[in-house]
């Protein structure tokens, strides 16, 4: 089942193309990976799927519903989440904190519900805490609850992010180089984290740069060079095309 539609996206910066009417698609429960030399418009792409820019031609539908023209906070309520290449937690308070923020409630939102509500919203905390920590545990911080953000190694801190964006409960991951900068244990454990989500009918779209680890992980590749797309296909056919072998073994890729 497509969950994702991509069509015709056009982004220009300053009478620059970033992007050149961009088409693809994803089906519900896989793993797409986003590939392409420095500057290709990987991100810029990402940026415009989660609402933070805006194309000036061509939409994008989650589940048939357009969300290019709504802002990051709605296509985060409809079930789309997303991480950074740079992490952005909050470095000052815990672990756990970090990923309570992230999920929703229903009750305590205001004065009202704290004075007349107060055991539902007791009972409430006491389940968001219990979920919490049962993503914490699927990637491996449960441990880490207590300590401040800041203290995690940069490998933990793109696994706090991780079970960040499971707390908002979303049904499709853009993740823009969740492997990048990270030792070869967690890369492993980031990886199989991905499989699982997977199985669990999640749909993940993420860049890296590293062949082997898309070719192993990927069960598609959309190539872009020069912010067109250049390829999209399974892994084997992609590697084989002309067209990506060149952009990549003519220096313009990052190893």
């Amino acid at each position: 089942m497509k969950i994702l539609d991509v069509k015709g996206i056009t982004k220009e910066f300053d009478g620059i193309k970033a992007l050149r009417d961009v088409s693809f698609s994803l089906e519900k429960g896989t793993i797409t990976a986003l590939i392409g030399p420095n500057g290709a418009g990987k991100t810029t792409l990402l940026n415009i799927l989660s609402g933070f820019l805006r194309p000036e031609k061509g939409e994008a539908y989650f589940r048939n519903k357009k969300i290019t023209a709504l802002p990051p906070f709605k296509i985060a309520k409809m079930g789309i989440a997303r991480t950074f290449q740079n992490t952005r937690l909050f470095l000052q308070i815990t672990v756990l904190e970090n990923v309570l923020l992230a999920m929703r409630y229903e009750n305590g939102e205001n004065l009202k519900d704290v004075i007349f509500k107060r055991n539902r919203v007791l009972k409430e905390d006491r389940e968001k805490v219990e979920q919490a920590m049962e993503f914490l545990e699927f990637v491996g911080l449960a441990e880490k609850r207590d300590e401040l953000a800041e203290n995690l190694s940069y490998g933990q801190r793109k696994l706090l992010e991780l079970a960040r964006a499971l707390a908002t409960r979303a049904e499709l991951f853009l993740l823009d180089e969740p492997l990048a900068g990270v030792f070869p244990e967690t890369k492993k454990k980031i990886m199989q984290l991905m499989e699982e989500m997977k199985s669990k009918g999640m749909t993940i779209l993420f860049i890296e740069h590293i062949i082997g680890i898309v070719a192993d992980i990927s069960d598609r590749v959309v190539v872009l060079k020069h912010g067109e797309k250049i390829a999209d296909g399974i892994p084997s056919e992609v590697f084989s095309d002309k067209r990506v072998i060149e952009a990549y073994l003519g220096g313009e890729y990052d190893t």
